[in-house]
């Protein structure tokens, strides 16, 4: 009973992970040529190495992690610079209450991967954010 409950909560934190890594891919190109564009890769590559990771300890708990696959969660961006990286940067603050707020519903093997994989990388893209965000209002 437990893996189940932990296979539905990652599976509501890969579909978190796949949408702002999509919402990512699409805001890329607004900053091919911009200074915040290597950032902008790296969280990208950091949210491509967390689904890689929530798939796999869901197959490792025995779910499909393409179950209830669920892509509307994508985010309209904004046109312009600033409005794109102030939508990146609530998707990180809401992807980070997510985590917070239901990694408690994991088997403590879970719970000790997340805390130590995908918490970390998930606060540091949500900093890079938030760093980016208030450097372009200086």
């Amino acid at each position: 009973m437990a893996g189940r409950e932990s296979v539905r909560t990652l599976i509501g934190f890969l579909r978190d992970e796949v949408a702002a890594a999509d919402s990512y891919r699409r805001a890329l190109p607004r900053f091919e040529d911009a200074p915040d564009g290597e950032e902008l890769r790296a969280c990208l590559e950091s949210h491509e190495r967390r689904i890689t990771t929530l798939e796999q300890r869901i197959r490792d708990l025995g779910g499909d992690p393409r179950e209830d696959d669920d892509s509307s969660s994508v985010i309209e961006l904004p046109v312009m610079g600033d409005d794109a990286i102030s939508a990146l940067e609530e998707r990180e603050d809401r992807g980070l209450k997510h985590y917070l707020d239901d990694v408690c519903k994991l088997d403590q093997d879970t719970r000790r991967l997340v805390a130590r994989e995908i918490l970390p990388e998930q606060v540091r893209t949500y900093d890079s954010l938030s760093d980016l965000k208030l450097a372009r209002r200086l």
